[in-house]
């Protein structure tokens, strides 16, 4: 991950409380909690069409959400874009790299394990 993405994210957060950058061919959205000093990322791991297959579905609970507890990562469905949602909720450094770099990293492989995981659930659904 690159130096120039963390300065993109900085810039955007500086006046605002969300910034939206492309890392790695994923777009990574950054929500600051100032009040708690947390920041959550978050990404797309999986879209449906018309909707998302029951197969899919299964590993989501009723709530929409799914807590990943071995990374603290946290599954959520949006029912209006048909659509899964990773997010991390963490420790908010403003202007510290690698914190960063740390948090991206794991955060962008536990999104292509997860990604990887619904379109194979998906793919072999269609069999």
């Amino acid at each position: 991950m690159s130096y120039d993405a963390f300065l993109l994210v900085m810039g955007q957060l500086t006046g605002s409380r969300k910034a939206r950058v492309l890392i790695d061919e994923r777009y990574l959205i950054f929500e600051t909690n100032l009040k708690r000093d947390r920041w959550t990322i978050s990404t797309t791991v999986f879209s449906g069409e018309a909707e998302i297959p029951p197969a899919v579905l299964s590993c989501i609970s009723s709530r929409g959400t799914f807590r990943w507890e071995d990374s603290g990562c946290t599954l959520k469905m949006d029912p209006d874009t048909h659509s899964i949602q990773l997010l991390l909720d963490v420790p908010f450094q403003m202007g510290k790299y690698l914190p960063f770099r740390s948090h991206v990293t794991q955060f962008l492989s536990i999104a292509n394990q997860w990604r990887s995981m619904f379109e194979e659930i998906a793919e072999f659904e269609l069999i």
